[in-house]
């Protein structure tokens, strides 16, 4: 077997799924061993069907195992991909966990920063702002359609719209 797949089998977020997978693999079988014993001990035509009858199930049993794998390792590796993580399983306690979600925390930070830098720098120079938010009074150059400090929505069709505060319980 594939040894990415080995990674993404042992980091799962699905282990009792793959668990009950890995039930119902034992049950089809042991149905299909079952299913072929009556077969023979009922003679005659019986045997056919019987051994039929278990090779339909001993196959179905497979497609099932197959495609409840499948559908785990999927998920597995869309959640790690959209988490960023690395798609390389690691020891159990190895760190790992808090070392991705340091790195997640300093990317965010990263992010965080440069949309900063971005409205600092546009807004460094106040002669440049032509009005303020009517809802936060942060002075704006005029072509913006959202305030960044509140987000209210300044050029809707019917005017300006103020964002509602939370209510506090």
């Amino acid at each position: 077997m594939n040894v990415f797949l080995n990674q993404v089998r042992d980091a799962s977020a699905y282990p009792v799924f793959r668990g009950f997978t890995t039930l119902f693999q034992f049950v089809g079988y042991a149905a299909a061993v079952v299913t072929a014993i009556i077969g023979f001990s009922a003679g005659g035509l019986a045997i056919i069907f019987g051994l039929i009858a278990a090779a339909i199930i001993a196959i179905f049993t497979r497609l099932f195992v197959e495609m409840s794998l499948m559908l785990a390792d999927i998920a597995d590796t869309v959640i790690q991909s959209a988490a960023g993580m690395p798609q390389k399983a690691e020891p159990e306690g190895s760190g790992s966990a808090a070392a991705t979600k340091d790195a997640m925390e300093a990317l965010k930070l990263t992010e965080e920063a440069a949309v900063g830098a971005a409205i600092s720098e546009r807004y460094a120079d106040p002669s440049k702002l032509r009005f303020m938010c009517p809802q936060c009074d942060t002075g704006l150059f005029g072509d913006e359609e959202i305030c960044y400090k509140c987000d209210a929505v300044l050029n809707a069709p019917e005017g300006w719209r103020p964002v509602p505060k939370p209510r506090q319980r």
